[in-house]
C-alpha cells in the first residue's frame, strides 16, 4: 500500500510538471499572393511580417512566386519563422521522484550519445540526441569539449555550441554524487530529465543538486535547483548557467554567467523560446487555354471575304475588337489576323492564321486575242481548259502550293481531273506570249 501511495504522489507530480509546459504560437503572415492565376501570369514577390523568415512552396524562389514554375493545380505556399530567442521567467521549483538511468562519469569526461526520446527544438534545430558533461552540463552536439575547468561568461565561441548548462563549472562525480536521466510521459507532452544528484566539486566539497527538463512541443528549458552552495577552500569556481547554440549565440541568467559567489537553493528557472510561426495559403494555377484560328478559304482574290473562326476558348476577340467567334474579313493584301481567347477562368492565349489574297486579273481588253476559257468552274471531276494560244498552266492550292503544271504546245482544249483535290479555292496561272492571266477556280467535293 505505501508503495502505491507513492507512486500516486509521482504521477501527481508528472501532472502538475506537465501543466507548466505550454505550446507557443506567434502570428505571422504574408502578403501578396493571388488567389488565383493562370500558367503564363507574371510572378509576385511576396512580403513577410518578418524578413527573417523563410517562404516556401511549389515555384517560390528568393520569395518570388513564378505561377508557371508552380505548375497546374492548388499550390500550397508557407511562411516560416524561428527567432532564434529566449526569454526567462521564474517558474514554480519541482523535484520529481522517478526511476532513473545511470551514467557513470569520472572527472571531465563526456557521455556517448544518449536518446532525448522525441525531437526537442533548440535554438530552431531539431535534436533527438543528447550528450552529458560531467561538469554540470548537457550539449546537442558530438565531439564538444568537457568544459574543463570553470564556466564561462555566455555568449562565447570557445564555450561548448548546442550546450544547456545547469551549473556549468569544474565539478567531479568520482569525488560522491550521482548523474542521472530518463524521458517519461507520452507524446505529445513527454519530458527528458536530466538530474546531477549531490555531484562533488573537484576539491570534494560544495554538492550541487539540480534537475533539468525539456519539453516537448512546447520546447521550454526548466532547470530546477535544490542547491548550489559556494564551495569553500581557496579555489575559485566560476560558474555559469544559461544556454548556447552552435552560432554563439547565448542567453545566461544574470549574476551567474562565469561568476563565481552565487547560491541558489529550490528555485526554477525556465527558458522559454520566443514565438515561432507556420502559415500557409493556397493559390489555384489555371492552364492557359491553347487556341487555334482557321481561315475559310485561307486563298481569296480581292475583294472577296474570308471567314475567320477561332476554337479553344470560351470567349473570343479579334484584330477589331469584335467579340465572335466567326468573323468575316476583306482584306486588300495578303495578311495575318490575330484572336486572343479567354476560358472559363480568365486565363488568355492568342492564335494568328494567314489570309492570301491574289489579284486574280483577268485578260485586259487589248489582250483579248490572248486568253483561256475554262470550264466547269466551280469542278467537282474534270476541268476543261480551251487555249486561244500555246500556254503553261500552273494551279496553286489555297496555300499556294504548287499542285499541277504542265505546257500546253499548242492551242486548243485540255481536260484535266480534279476529282482527287480537297474542296476549295484554287489559283490558275496561265502564261502566254509572256503574259500571265490569273483566274480564280473553285473545286467542290
Amino acid at each position: 500500500m505505501l508503495l502505491k501511495a507513492k507512486k500516486q504522489v509521482v504521477f501527481l507530480l508528472l501532472v502538475l510538471c506537465f501543466s507548466s509546459a505550454r505550446e507557443f504560437k506567434a502570428q505571422c503572415s504574408f502578403s501578396g499572393l493571388s488567389p488565383t492565376y493562370c500558367l503564363n501570369s507574371a510572378a509576385s514577390t511576396l512580403q513577410a511580417s518578418n524578413a527573417s523568415g523563410v517562404i516556401f512552396g511549389n515555384g517560390i524562389n528568393n520569395a518570388v512566386f513564378t505561377p508557371s514554375a508552380a505548375g497546374v493545380g492548388t499550390q500550397l505556399i508557407s511562411y516560416s519563422y524561428c527567432a532564434n530567442s529566449y526569454s526567462q521567467e521564474a517558474g514554480t521549483f519541482t523535484l520529481l521522484a522517478y526511476n532513473p538511468n545511470y551514467i557513470i562519469l569520472g572527472d571531465n569526461q563526456m557521455s556517448a550519445a544518449l536518446p532525448i526520446g522525441f525531437n526537442f527544438r533548440f535554438f530552431c534545430a531539431d535534436y533527438s540526441s543528447f550528450y552529458i558533461s560531467s561538469n554540470g552540463f548537457i550539449t546537442f552536439s558530438s565531439g564538444q569539449s568537457d568544459g574543463c575547468c570553470q564556466g564561462l561568461a555566455l555568449p562565447n565561441t570557445s564555450a561548448p555550441q548546442n550546450m544547456i548548462a545547469c551549473a556549468w563549472t569544474d565539478l567531479d562525480p568520482s569525488q560522491g554524487g550521482s548523474i542521472r536521466y530518463l524521458t517519461i510521459g507520452t507524446a505529445p507532452n513527454r519530458m527528458l530529465i536530466v538530474s546531477f544528484n549531490c555531484v562533488f566539486h573537484k576539491t570534494g566539497n560544495g554538492p550541487v543538486t539540480g534537475e533539468l527538463f525539456l519539453y516537448e512541443g512546447s520546447n521550454v528549458i526548466e532547470i530546477n535547483t535544490v542547491t548550489k552552495p559556494i564551495p569553500t577552500g581557496t579555489n575559485v569556481y566560476n560558474t555559469t548557467m544559461g544556454i548556447q547554440n552552435a552560432a554563439g549565440i547565448g542567453f545566461a541568467v544574470p549574476g551567474r554567467n562565469g561568476t563565481a559567489n552565487w547560491t541558489a537553493t529550490n528555485e526554477q528557472i525556465r527558458f522559454v523560446p520566443a514565438p515561432e510561426c507556420l502559415v500557409t495559403q493556397s493559390t489555384q494555377v489555371f492552364v492557359n487555354p491553347t487556341l487555334i484560328a482557321t481561315s475559310s478559304p485561307t486563298l481569296i482574290c480581292k475583294g472577296e471575304e474570308a471567314i475567320l473562326t477561332g476554337y479553344g476558348a470560351l470567349n473570343y476577340t479579334w484584330f477589331n475588337v469584335q467579340n465572335n467567334q466567326s468573323i468575316s474579313v476583306s482584306p486588300p493584301a495578303s495578311s495575318v489576323f490575330t484572336v486572343t481567347g479567354t476560358n472559363a477562368f480568365g486565363c488568355e492565349g492568342t492564335a494568328t492564321v494567314q489570309v492570301k489574297v491574289l489579284n486574280c486579273v483577268g485578260i485586259p481588253e487589248e489582250e483579248k486575242e490572248v486568253g483561256i476559257n475554262i470550264y466547269p468552274n466551280p469542278c467537282s471531276e474534270q476541268l476543261t481548259l480551251d487555249l486561244k494560244e500555246a500556254s503553261e498552266i500552273f494551279i496553286y492550292s489555297s496555300q499556294t502550293v504548287l499542285i499541277y503544271s504542265k505546257k500546253m504546245e499548242e492551242a486548243g482544249s485540255y481536260v484535266i481531273s480534279c476529282k482527287n483535290w480537297p474542296s476549295g479555292v484554287y489559283s490558275l496561272v496561265s502564261r502566254q506570249k509572256g503574259q500571265r492571266i490569273y483566274s480564280k477556280l473553285i473545286i467542290l467535293d
